[in-house]
């Protein structure tokens, strides 16, 4: 973000060319600090899309574990046989919550980011109004000189 800046003093207080380039470069990094927070925001809105499709891809796995146990009660299949089948489903369902968890942890550190950015930037934007603030208000407008133009007195 900007640093403090100086204008020259000019003849009639400080170049007004100089506070105008300033505000406008100001005005520019807000708005690519806005344009940051929205790209932010699309990567939270993906992520969190990613995580509920993970999650429901979890579910989905759940049920499918249930039915497993289910199938196999009914064919009241040997116990090895029993155990190799929901050891399978168990790996499965940890692989999907593996891949679910790191989802989860993406999206907080994308949101911790997000947070940390948005924070830093507004605090740098409201350093630097206080101090275009500050230089407007030190700017001292004299009075003009009153010329008496007339010469018959």
């Amino acid at each position: 973000m900007s640093k403090k800046e100086s204008f020259d003093i000019k003849r009639k207080g400080y170049d007004r060319f100089a506070v105008d380039a300033y505000v406008s470069r100001v005005n520019q990094e807000k708005e690519f600090s806005h344009a940051k927070l929205n790209v932010y925001r699309k990567q939270l809105d993906f992520l969190s899309e990613q995580l509920e499709l993970k999650q429901n891809q979890n579910i989905q796995l759940l049920n499918e574990i249930k039915n497993v146990n289910d199938v196999i009660e009914q064919h009241q299949l040997n116990n090895d046989t029993r155990n190799k089948l929901i050891t399978e489903a168990q790996m499965a369902a940890d692989k999907i919550i593996l891949e679910s968890l790191q989802i989860a942890k993406e999206v907080l550190d994308t949101v911790n980011m997000t947070s940390y950015n948005t924070s830093e930037y507004k605090q740098e934007l409201l350093a630097v109004i206080d101090r275009v603030r500050n230089s407007v208000s030190e700017i001292e407008i004299m009075k003009p000189i009153e010329v008496d133009l007339d010469l018959e007195r």
